[in-house]
């Protein structure tokens, strides 16, 4: 075998060893891309965001119970507003109810 020959051979060898990388590659990158692998990298980060939030959320009630108490409240009430306004109605009608009509004289 000539020295060319020898060159040939290893450039060929060298070359295979870049395809095998390159292919090497494309099958992480597809299993990278894949759906379920998507998927669940985002869910994973969510998990992570709602765990970073919720502690942040306890710490904040910890050190400002008043202020976090004075929000849940407002929460309430602007979510049970419907009901509060029904039963303070209801209260104002039945004591309209039970004073009579008013006598005009």
């Amino acid at each position: 075998m000539s020295a060319a020959d020898i060159r040939i051979a290893e450039k060929r060898g060298q070359a295979d060893a870049a395809r095998d990388a390159l292919l090497g590659t494309v099958e992480e990158i597809k299993d990278r891309l894949a759906p379920g692998t998507l998927a669940s990298d985002a869910w994973e980060g969510a998990k992570e965001k709602g765990v970073s939030v919720a502690s942040g959320a306890v710490d904040s009630v910890i050190q400002r119970p008043v202020l976090a108490a004075g929000v849940a409240a407002g929460a309430a009430l602007i979510i049970a507003r419907k009901p509060i306004f029904s039963l303070l109605a209801g209260l104002f009608t039945d004591n309209d109810r039970k004073a009579g009509p008013k006598n005009k004289e």
